[in-house]
């Protein structure tokens, strides 16, 4: 597994355009990916506005190793502020484990074949608890922070994800099922910068999917 710290930047042209655009941002960064990309592959980003400085930080997970030499082939010179950082990761997990982790996520809840959002702190809470189960990890509610974020759009205006961001300490409870949540995500619309999980290990853990700002 291999993470990727992108610094974008600003003031060029087409990095305006990803930058307000989800659809367009990911068709860049799969530039740096074969094409087609591998079935098993599962792309992950999170954008991250750090005012007032003169790039945009975003962070990469993937499970080929990128050439984001491609990306500046095709959006220009100057399209990244500077070169990215990029490590591999060897996840070995197991379970008590405790981590400190950071998740952007498009809550949402299936009704008659369309996606709604989530809204309340206590509805959101709930479907982190939900997905918590799932993924093979608890947490105590007191212990996570959930802040929503902007409204983020793709295609023109025509589509739509309510960002929010949850940060908080977990343990694991099961280990192999948290590594996929690792591997390929939490929530819906993974493909557009949500359910990229981000975790850093305690003193005990031997963990470390985070990369610095």
């Amino acid at each position: 597994m291999y993470l990727s710290r992108l610094r974008i930047n600003r003031r060029h042209p087409l990095a305006q355009i990803d930058l307000n655009d989800r659809y367009e941002l990911h068709r860049s960064l799969l530039s740096a990916f074969p094409q087609p990309t591998p079935p098993e592959e599962r792309i992950l980003y999170r954008v991250e506005f750090v005012r007032p400085l003169p790039y945009v930080a975003i962070r990469v997970h993937s499970l080929t190793w990128p050439e984001w030499e491609n990306l500046e082939l095709i959006s220009g010179p100057g399209y990244l502020f500077q070169a990215p950082a990029m490590q591999a990761v060897d996840l070995r997990l197991s379970a008590g484990s405790q981590l400190r982790f950071r998740l952007v996520a498009n809550p949402t809840r299936k009704r008659k074949g369309k996606r709604y959002p989530i809204s309340g702190q206590r509805k959101l809470m709930g479907w982190l608890q939900r997905k918590a189960i799932y993924h093979g990890f608890a947490f105590e509610p007191r212990d996570v922070n959930i802040e929503k974020l902007r409204k983020v759009q793709g295609k023109g205006n025509k589509l739509v994800w309510h960002a929010v961001r949850f940060d908080g300490a977990l343990e694991v409870i099961e280990a192999r099922a948290f590594a996929k949540a690792l591997r390929y995500g939490i929530g819906s619309a993974r493909c557009f910068g949500f359910g990229l999980l981000s975790v850093r290990h305690l003193p005990e853990c031997v963990l470390e999917t985070r990369l610095a700002a």
